[in-house]
């Protein structure tokens, strides 16, 4: 019947040869489910495993971030302690300047560089438990160390003058350093 009306075998049906070449196959159902049913349960799967793998990338987000928030904290800590730390170091060498400006008619010279580790250490405990040091606080200290005494904190070196200072100093912040 379909040869007197031009089919020629093997060639797909259609006016213009589009169709399907193969005819539709027939799959014996073993289970009792319905029509479809195999389909929606593969759809189920699918959802299932996007649904893993969007759980999966939201986990990991949140892991990065605490990573981040975690490493953020130590780094903070850190700059805290190393701000505590240089404000006692240069709030003991500011007033073993000022003692010496103060007793620079007597005969007794001290060193610069001569600051007992325990002194300089203790001052930091003090300077710990009174207050939150603050980088202003800090930089309130080098300026002073700067203009008052030519000194730089970070060099540890006590200029001649200011002109010297600013020649010979590499900057005022530890990174110039």
């Amino acid at each position: 019947m379909l040869q007197q009306m031009g089919y020629t075998p093997g060639a797909a049906l259609g006016k213009h040869g589009q169709g399907v070449l193969e005819p539709v196959s027939v799959d014996l159902k073993r289970s009792r489910t319905g029509l479809g049913r195999d389909v929606a349960i593969k759809e189920e799967q699918i959802l299932k495993a996007r649904r893993a793998e969007f759980e999966s990338v939201k986990q990991r987000q949140a892991e990065k971030e605490l990573r981040a928030d975690f490493q953020q904290r130590r780094k903070s800590s850190w700059q805290s302690r190393k701000i505590a730390s240089d404000y006692a170091k240069a709030s003991a060498t500011l007033t073993d300047l000022e003692e010496r400006l103060t007793s620079s008619s007597s005969p007794k010279a001290e060193s610069l560089s001569t600051f007992d580790k325990a002194e300089t250490e203790t001052a930091e405990e003090k300077v710990e438990e009174e207050e939150e040091i603050t980088l202003e606080m800090l930089q309130e200290i080098f300026e002073k160390l700067r203009t008052k005494f030519n000194y730089c904190f970070f060099c540890g070196v006590q200029y001649p003058s200011a002109e010297t200072l600013v020649a010979e100093c590499p900057g005022l912040d530890e990174e110039d350093h």
